[in-house]
């Protein structure tokens, strides 16, 4: 994941990774070096980037042909392996690699990267009795189908939702938002914290929450709020919103890096 996934990706396969033949949300089976893997164009961090698949004893040769080529050791566009060029003999002709910044990372990266993109977790955000209307997900519903629910989901969409999923960004950073904290708008209380994480992208902190309350989906309602999270015995301010605290455009998910710091 990130702004030159796809340039390591493209060191190690022949399959093309462009826009428009391996578009975001599609999976494909492509070679990875020796591995044939399923590489699916999703994101959980709202980066650039493919989720691949393999069987668990091909795990470790993947892991090693990806990292080898993210530091140009080798460079493989299918089951055979180009070894690096023996310094003694001829120049190929061909540049070497420039080395790709490639590193690993834990969950709690992964955790406050999707907090910053507003990303639903289940067990948190939602539930078997939360609806997609309620969570913010309603963009994912084929309303011109039918199917289980959605005679109940129009109703609920035509009288208005009483819950909605929200974002809280704070400049607090000596209080540690961890879950479950009181969400205040106004002085009334209207939900708890569902996820928090520290967010290195706009600094301070970012949390999730389900805001209930009878005109949450009246517009500007979430916005026009003043909102405070309740940590302990203080109060931190909180800014509200319904739309991810970074790059809430997804310009980055498709590949857009031209303003690195747009937000």
């Amino acid at each position: 994941m990130g702004p030159q996934s796809r340039q390591l990706l493209e060191r190690v396969t022949l399959a093309p990774l462009d826009n428009g033949q391996f578009p975001f949300g599609t999976s494909q089976e492509i070679d990875v070096g020796p591995v044939a893997v399923r590489a699916a164009r999703v994101t959980y961090v709202g980066e650039l980037g493919w989720e691949l698949y393999c069987p668990v004893e091909c795990a470790p040769l993947l892991y090693e042909t990806l990292h080898a080529a993210a530091s140009g050791e080798l460079t493989t566009k299918g089951p055979t392996v180009e070894e690096p060029t023996d310094p003694e003999e001829e120049p190929s002709g061909n540049e070497p690699l420039v080395p790709i910044d490639l590193r690993d990372c834990g969950y709690y990266a992964i955790d406050s990267l999707r907090c910053e993109k507003g990303y639903r977790a289940y067990g948190h955000e939602l539930s078997s009795v939360d609806t997609p209307l309620e969570a913010g997900l309603a963009f994912q519903c084929d309303w011109s189908k039918d199917f289980n629910g959605k005679a109940a989901l129009l109703e609920q969409k035509s009288n208005g939702v009483k819950s909605r999923v929200v974002t809280l960004s704070t400049q607090e950073e000596a209080l540690p938002l961890w879950g479950a904290e009181p969400v205040y708008r106004d002085g009334v209380l209207v939900g708890n914290v569902t996820s928090a994480n520290y967010s290195h992208s706009n600094g301070g902190q970012i949390a999730l929450c389900t805001v209930e309350h009878e005109d949450v989906a009246t517009k500007g309602f979430v916005a026009k709020g003043t909102y405070t999270i309740e940590v302990g015995a203080t109060m931190v301010p909180a800014k509200g919103s319904l739309r991810p605290a970074f790059d809430p455009k997804g310009r980055r998910v498709a590949g857009d890096y031209e303003d690195q710091l747009q937000k």
